[in-house]
């Protein structure tokens, strides 16, 4: 299939679009729900938060802490990331 020079720049719009969306929003994985003071904390805590829409997903596989999810930046300050970490140093 030949991709055209109209279909790439449809691709690319979409991309950007995407991009500048995800630039605008925030998830945030925790094992369980966060109050509205606990979201402000991390606000504080994390400023790349402030003036964003964040999302809070509860991820059952999360032991404890929380994962910042900013465009393609990512915060891992769970359990599980520290542990991962202890596995492969063999430790």
């Amino acid at each position: 299939m030949r991709v055209t020079p109209q279909i790439k720049s449809e691709i690319k719009k979409l991309l950007l679009k995407k991009l500048n969306e995800s630039k605008n929003k925030a998830v945030v994985y925790t094992a369980v729900k966060l109050t509205q003071d606990e979201i402000k904390s991390l606000e504080k805590a994390i400023p790349e938060l402030e003036h964003k829409q964040i999302e809070q997903i509860v991820d059952n596989s999360i032991i404890s802490g929380f994962k910042v999810v900013i465009g393609t930046t990512v915060y891992d300050f769970t359990v599980n990331s520290k542990l991962s970490s202890l596995k492969r140093l063999n430790i």
